[in-house]
């Protein structure tokens, strides 16, 4: 699978991102990481996250 295309869940992407699940949350209650929604789960591209990381528009 493209590492830009690999898709993570909550807890991978704090793992990733090396921050709590409660930092994680507000990203997304601030519009500040994109994701998509699943039911009651998260889903994150981990090119998505690499954007943040390095402050590029979501």
């Amino acid at each position: 699978m493209d590492k830009d295309r690999e898709v993570l869940t909550t807890q991978q992407a704090c793992e990733y991102l090396q921050i709590t699940k409660l930092t994680l949350y507000k990203l997304i209650k601030g519009d500040k990481v994109r994701c998509n929604k699943l039911g009651k789960n998260y889903r994150f591209l981990r090119s998505d996250l690499d954007k943040l990381v390095r402050g590029e528009d979501k």
